[in-house]
């Protein structure tokens, strides 16, 4: 018993993986479920060290760190993983989705390639979950496109071209790191932006937001991403177990992400945040309409966009009809 330990000891190996959740936030918690399930399948011979909180950095600090080796992976947004394979972007274009059923139906169609590209790009993707859909939320009212473009809109840090697209359409954008958006919202430098009501509830930042606008903008995927090196030192005999249990973990959160997302507007809407209603929700939608002219070419190519197109309209003319506006 006491050799097995030592030599136990002797082999293992630390995995480092980074999140910006808040640590205690579903996500937090599942990497660490995560984490605890694969010492037990290894026998403690593979550990999950979790950094959550952004304590390493943002989502482009992670990502530098990964490639330098100080990172083994991370959990990370779609908009992190954009910068490593934009076509993930067109899926999210602005106001295309419509309903949770279409965006499942995308994601079970199109991941499979995602996986195969960020492999060549010597990243191994090991789960995928649903993070909600983004609304704008705000200081002021924004029932319409022209009450945003009165505001400060704060933009994710290390995307230029979609700093870019928002100010070609008229809007007051800067980039910011998610990590300094309560300090933006707290010196009133932030007066607008855009995430899913559970990240907004999970980092706080209600607390300084009065509005949140009712139209979805678009559902948002993220992924737990290790480096292939680092899944290549995992021994061969623990792959398969711990790839299903990170599946697993990844349904869970998807399963759980709608329940999550009305329990977090649920508790803003307690905390006094109002949601706006839009009585033309049409200048949302044309609002998207301008913007994916704009991202195609720039955030993802043609033939991307046309894929999710195409598949869209495949999944509304067999499986779900809808009415468009």
């Amino acid at each position: 018993m006491l050799l097995t330990s030592i030599c136990t000891r002797l082999v293992a190996i630390d995995l480092k993986v980074a999140t910006e959740a808040p640590q205690g936030s579903p996500w937090d918690n599942a990497l660490r479920e995560l984490a605890g399930t694969w010492s037990k399948i290894s026998n403690g011979e593979v550990r999950l060290k979790i950094y959550a909180g952004g304590i390493v950095g943002d989502e482009p600090d992670m990502l530098r760190k990964i490639r330098i080796g100080q990172l083994d992976g991370a959990a990370l947004s779609q908009l992190a993983l954009a910068s490593i394979l934009p076509e993930i972007m067109a899926i999210s274009t602005p106001y295309l989705v419509r309903t949770i059923e279409e965006f499942r139906y995308l994601v079970e169609a199109l991941t499979p390639e995602y996986e195969r590209r960020l492999l060549e790009r010597g990243l191994v993707a090991i789960s995928w979950a649903e993070g909600g859909w983004a609304h704008f939320f705000a200081v002021d009212p924004i029932a319409q496109p022209s009450d945003l473009a009165r505001l400060r809109l704060a933009v994710p840090a290390g995307d230029d071209e979609m700093l870019q697209i928002w100010r070609r359409l008229g809007y007051s954008a800067f980039p910011l790191s998610l990590t300094e958006y309560a300090m933006g919202l707290q010196t009133g430098m932030v007066e607008a932006f855009y995430a899913p009501p559970a990240a907004v509830a999970a980092f706080g930042w209600f607390g300084r937001i009065s509005y949140m606008n009712a139209v979805p903008i678009a559902p948002v995927i993220g992924a737990v991403v290790l480096t292939l090196e680092a899944w290549d030192s995992i021994s061969e005999e623990h792959r398969a177990g711990f790839l299903e249990s990170a599946h697993a973990i990844g349904r869970t959160l998807t399963e759980a992400s709608i329940d999550v997302e009305q329990e977090a507007i649920d508790v803003m809407i307690e905390e006094g945040i109002k949601v706006v209603e839009s009585q033309l929700p049409d200048e949302w939608w044309e609002l998207g309409i301008s913007g994916a002219e704009l991202a195609r070419g720039r955030l993802f190519s043609f033939e991307e966009y046309e894929k999710v197109v195409s598949l869209l309209e495949s999944y509304r003319r067999v499986v779900a009809p809808v009415e468009t506006d």
